[in-house]
């Protein structure tokens, strides 16, 4: 087994089984586990998107990628093949999109903005940009904040909010454009196998949803813990949970005086330590910073056996400084968004 301990980033030392041992003085966390790199990349192309803000790329199906400008509410689509730009979708600047999904011309996104759920539909045009008319919207009942929500189906909705009474937090699943019922309640004490009160508990275990238009299920994943929950893309049912293969633990939270009198909840450690993943098929891609030398690493789960650890691969920092942001992968290409909206596209060679 070989051992990652030293301080260069020498990427050519990431192959086969390694050992990833250290403590973090920053972070306060030791780790000691495995992976098992038998992947490396090879770059194939690379664009500059016409957006000063971007936040992440999504693949939408094998010809059709997306890139989101939160700050101005806009999705650049792009082309798979090339990263060419093709059409975008934008609003104002005061909207805020979340976990989108763009379907047979209908593109159904959650609107952080204003708390709704939204749906609208391209329509053609002889021009070569599409116009998208809005053809539903709903708001989501709720006796707290949500922050993640997502369409499962044209009808059905998941969503994460708090429920600051048992000092716990929910999964909500609702038919909420088909006479609005809850489908299933998931919480999130049950799912991680406490009974305790864990305070600040939708702020530790905070993450995104993520899904694939090949793939059977949808994952929410956490940013600063390593634990991920698989749901049914079609029913929205809860199938298990998992660890990630460093068993990162959940932060703390506290209460941080901000102004005289004015308490304010925060997490320590505060690091996304999982800042963006991907699903292809069967299998989670989960982008990660855990290593002794900072190399990021995609870590790579199989959703069909339980979330088991399978293999990883390391993605270069561009230009040797600006580590990537965001991931999206389709069969042995994997595109990497980093800093100043470029997006790099790589070919997934196997080693070993």
């Amino acid at each position: 087994m070989l051992s990652c301990n030293n301080s260069s980033k020498n990427y050519q030392f990431y192959k086969g089984k390694v050992s990833i041992s250290y403590k973090s003085k920053e972070d306060g966390y030791t780790w000691n586990f495995s992976r098992n790199y038998t992947d490396t990349l090879a770059e194939v192309s690379r664009t500059e998107v016409a957006s000063s803000s971007l936040l992440s790329i999504k693949q939408i199906d094998t010809t059709l990628m997306g890139a989101l400008d939160f700050k101005n509410g806009t999705i650049h689509f792009l082309s798979a093949k090339d990263l060419r730009s093709l059409f975008t979708f934008s609003l104002h600047k005061r909207t805020q999109i979340m976990n989108y999904e763009y379907i047979n011309n209908d593109l159904r996104f959650y609107d952080f903005s204003d708390r709704r759920l939204k749906i609208f539909h391209r329509e053609s045009n002889p021009t070569d940009q599409p116009d998208f008319k809005q053809i539903s919207t709903r708001s989501i009942p709720a006796s707290a904040a949500v922050f993640r929500a997502m369409f499962l189906t044209d009808s059905t909705t998941i969503h994460f909010q708090p429920n600051e009474k048992s000092a716990d937090a929910n999964f909500i699943i609702r038919n909420l454009f088909a006479g609005d019922s809850i489908k299933h309640n998931y919480d999130l004490k049950e799912i991680i196998g406490t009974k305790d009160s864990v305070p600040g508990i939708e702020l530790a275990y905070d993450g995104n949803f993520i899904s694939a238009s090949n793939s059977n299920y949808v994952v929410f994943h956490c940013s600063f813990t390593g634990f991920f929950i698989a749901f049914d893309k079609a029913t929205g049912e809860f199938r298990y949970a998992s660890k990630t293969v460093d068993q990162t633990p959940a932060p703390k939270a506290y209460y941080k005086e901000i102004a005289p009198g004015v308490q304010h909840q925060e997490i320590s450690p505060n690091v996304t330590f999982f800042p963006g993943s991907s699903i292809d098929g069967n299998q989670l891609f989960l982008l990660n910073s855990i290593n002794a030398d900072k190399v990021p690493t995609v870590d790579i789960y199989d959703l069909s056996a339980g979330g088991k650890y399978r293999k990883s691969f390391y993605i270069p920092e561009l230009d040797n400084k600006f580590p990537p942001m965001s991931i999206a992968v389709s069969g042995n290409v994997v595109s990497v968004m980093y800093r100043k909206s470029i997006i790099v596209k790589y070919l997934i060679k196997s080693d070993l």
